[in-house]
């Protein structure tokens, strides 16, 4: 089967070295898996989206994510990694290791809650950031330049030698041993993934080939036996017809952390379902879609390296990949349950008692409320792993009641002059 697909009216086809790139690889090695071509979209060294980025997330960007969204977000993260600190018996070094970074506004707020938190957790913390991007580590080092060698950066994977060949964020440039937390916000979801068809018990792929000045969608086989393996250890199958995505870049990024982990905990926030639902008549189409400008759409081949490409994260296999690894599975909740347990409404409440002029006490109470909005960020999967811990997670745990603790003043002026909600959340 043969689907066209191209520019439309009012969108470009995107960056054209980044498109001409595509099509020579295209032309060179005839047509190529869907995830190769949201590799190179994505991840192009000189013309990738994340690459050449025009901005980060928040007005100015394509999207929202929930540190641009109140620093609370931070804050509440912040609680849970001295719970995690406390966990592992007070090391005197603990590292928070946070994987695609955006803005830099998470380690920002985090670290601005910590002295408040404890002192010798605060002294205890080394703050270091994995980033491909060269557009967002610029805007990171200029937000976080203040906290000097608390914060570091280290890269990104050795470019691809291969013209066309997949550049993914998905491992580590170093194997050191890891004591503290890493951290995945928005991570998982840009990952390339490829694209699968049911039909009859036999499953396809989706290779992306040319047409004139487009691109079109065949059908060919699996490009490799992990697609086939992937579903027989689920012990299901996509429903007849279906497209979906599988993201095996996820499970070879949480097995290479599970190899650098000694102790502490990976905590991965992103929009995902189970595998009975991500893989069933709900999603007949997939999950695949495209934010430019904090508008949706479906087409991954206009705007190529203008619009981020992303798709729901498979809760089941990342769970079975990180046991498999040796990690310990601490649970999954909603992220307004996580907040909510971490004393989400401590901040409400200081919110409302700090004097705040009233349209900011409006805006950053409507950001509270937006972080833990049911059909929004409120409605994102947090998945935690540990290894080491003495104790469940604080934020994982069902019988848990809501942490308490101080509130520091930075973090309770409101991120965005909204009235109800941002648009173009992921």
């Amino acid at each position: 089967m043969r689907v066209l697909l191209g520019p439309r009216r009012g969108a470009g086809p995107g960056r054209p070295r980044l498109v001409a790139a595509i099509r020579a690889a295209i032309r060179a090695r005839g047509p190529i898996p869907f995830a190769t071509f949201m590799g190179l979209a994505l991840y192009h060294p000189r013309a990738g989206y994340y690459s050449a980025l025009r901005a980060p997330p928040g007005p100015r960007g394509d999207f929202y994510t929930s540190p641009e969204t109140h620093p609370a977000f931070g804050g509440l993260l912040a609680r849970q990694l001295r719970a995690v600190w406390e966990q592992l018996g007070q090391p005197r070094a603990f590292t928070v290791e946070e994987w695609g970074a955006g803005s830099g506004r998470l380690a920002d707020d985090l670290l601005t809650a910590a002295p408040a938190l404890a002192a010798d957790f605060a002294g205890s913390l080394q703050y270091t950031i994995v980033e491909r991007s060269p557009a967002l580590r610029r805007a990171q080092q200029r937000l976080l330049r203040s906290w000097g060698d608390r914060v570091r950066w280290t890269g990104a994977p050795n470019e691809p030698e291969t013209p066309g060949a997949q550049a993914a964020p998905d491992q580590a440039p170093e194997a050191a041993p890891l004591v503290g937390c890493v951290l995945a916000n928005e991570l998982l979801d840009a990952f390339a993934v490829h694209r699968v068809v049911r039909r009859g018990d036999a499953l396809h792929e989706l290779y992306v080939e040319l047409d004139g000045d487009g691109f079109a969608e065949r059908e060919g086989p699996l490009s490799t036996a992990a697609l086939e393996a992937y579903f027989r250890r689920l012990g299901l199958l996509p429903p007849e017809g279906a497209t979906v995505e599988v993201n095996l870049g996820a499970l070879h990024w949480l097995r290479g952390i599970a190899a650098r982990l000694e102790r502490g905990v990976v905590l991965v926030v992103d929009y995902a379902h189970p595998a009975e639902v991500l893989y069933s008549s709900r999603y007949p189409r997939g999950t695949l879609c495209a934010y430019y400008r904090h508008g949706l759409s479906e087409n991954p081949y206009v705007r190529v390296g203008q619009q981020d490409l992303t798709a729901h994260v498979d809760l089941t296999s990342l769970l079975l990949e990180g046991r498999a690894a040796g990690l310990e599975p601490l649970g999954v909740a909603r992220q307004r349950q996580f907040l909510e347990r971490l004393g989400l409404a401590d901040y409400e409440r200081a919110v409302r008692a700090a004097g705040l002029p009233r349209a900011r006490e409006r805006a950053s109470l409507n950001g509270l409320t937006a972080l833990a909005r049911p059909g929004g960020l409120g409605d994102y999967w947090v998945v935690g792993f540990g290894r080491g811990l003495r104790g469940p997670l604080h934020g994982l745990d069902d019988a848990a009641a809501p942490l308490a603790g101080p509130v520091p003043r930075p973090l309770l002026e409101p991120r965005l002059a909204w009235e109800e909600r941002p648009r173009g959340t992921k």
